[in-house]
């Protein structure tokens, strides 16, 4: 394994500085956000400030939105919180359950 990789949950995660967007499920802006490590399965991010965030939101992991994905919090600290990526259908699934 290099150096600069480690295992987290399910797949490895890279370490990776890129600029995104967390908005709400709806489209509205919530904050700007650094990727800071990134996985085919979750993500951590950095927040400038601490923000409050509901517990499932869009992240575009470029300023210009290219790339999307809906994340679900794991866990969370004043300005990093750590998320795994889910399907739509998964959040339906969850909202049932709820």
């Amino acid at each position: 394994m290099a150096a600069n990789t480690y295992i987290f949950r399910q797949s490895v995660r890279r370490p990776i500085k890129l600029p995104g967007l967390i908005s709400s499920e709806n489209g509205s802006y919530i904050a700007k956000t650094q990727t800071i490590d990134l996985s085919a399965h979750g993500a951590k991010l950095r927040l400038d400030k601490a923000v409050a965030l509901p517990p499932h939101f869009q992240l575009s992991l470029s300023e210009k939105g290219n790339v999307q994905r809906l994340c679900q919090i794991v866990w969370r600290s004043a300005t990093a919180v750590g998320v795994r990526f889910i399907d739509p259908k998964q959040l339906k699934a969850l909202r049932a359950r709820a």
